[in-house]
């Protein structure tokens, strides 16, 4: 969470994008090393700031729900036809991107058996946002 605000705090102010993180996030400790857990939430989050600044409701939330670690923005909701693709190397949507930042975090993450995926709301959801993009990553190792 420190991390976070250090690094895009200013930004966060500046494009007035709402940053929110549950109780639950704010009370683990992920038990991996920085440098292969960094990247993904830069990763994540700056794809967030971009997507929300398209919509009037700038809103990023970081929680930890049912031992996973959610990201959800108010940005679109990603294409039901893009969901399978999203985590391909050179895959984008985004004016001018590369297609590597998610591709990067789920080869990443994998090395120590982690997981993300990107998740669409059911009924029932608190956490996720109806008509935003979600993504969830389960750690191999949270601690309390």
């Amino acid at each position: 969470m420190d991390y976070v605000l250090k690094f895009f705090g200013e930004r966060f102010e500046r494009q007035r994008i709402t940053i929110e993180f549950s109780e639950e996030f704010k009370q683990i400790a992920i038990t991996d090393i920085p440098s292969r857990i960094y990247p993904v939430f830069t990763n994540i989050i700056n794809n967030a700031m971009y997507w929300v600044s398209l919509s009037n409701n700038r809103l990023i939330k970081i929680g930890f729900v049912n031992s996973l670690v959610i990201i959800a923005n108010s940005g679109p909701a990603i294409d039901t036809d893009d969901i399978p693709r999203l985590f391909e190397l050179f895959y984008s949507k985004r004016a001018n991107g590369h297609g590597v930042g998610l591709y990067l975090c789920r080869e990443n993450l994998a090395v120590a058996h982690h997981k993300i995926w990107y998740s669409e709301p059911d009924e029932g959801d608190n956490y996720l946002i109806k008509d935003g993009a979600n993504f969830v990553i389960q750690f191999n190792g949270v601690e309390f």
